[in-house]
């Protein structure tokens, strides 16, 4: 009988945001990868402030951005969700939106 061995490593694949799972036999070249759909989990979307205000955010992927620092050397191990935009809507016709 033969055994093949095969390992798998969690990552983000193709930059979703989302973690996927990498496969590959130690005795072959070829990778196969088994991405995610769906949403993002544990992003915080909205926050209510109780007395009126609301919060919404929005994300981006890390892989969107420069991040080599001077010595163009990756400073981020793996991509991350960022939050590139909050606005504010202080319940007063107020809305204020930072973006970053």
């Amino acid at each position: 009988a033969q055994v093949y061995v095969f390992r798998w490593i969690q990552g983000d694949y193709n930059g979703d945001g989302l973690t996927d799972i990498g496969i590959f036999h130690l005795k072959e070249p070829t990778w196969y990868f088994a991405l995610s759909t769906g949403s993002i989990p544990d992003v915080i979307e909205k926050v209510k402030n109780g007395i009126g205000g609301i919060y919404d955010f929005e994300y981006s992927n890390s892989t969107k951005f420069d991040n080599t620092g001077e010595d163009d050397i990756p400073d981020l191990p793996t991509n991350y969700r960022v939050c590139t935009k909050v606005t504010l809507d202080d319940g007063f016709s107020n809305i204020i939106t930072k973006r970053f």
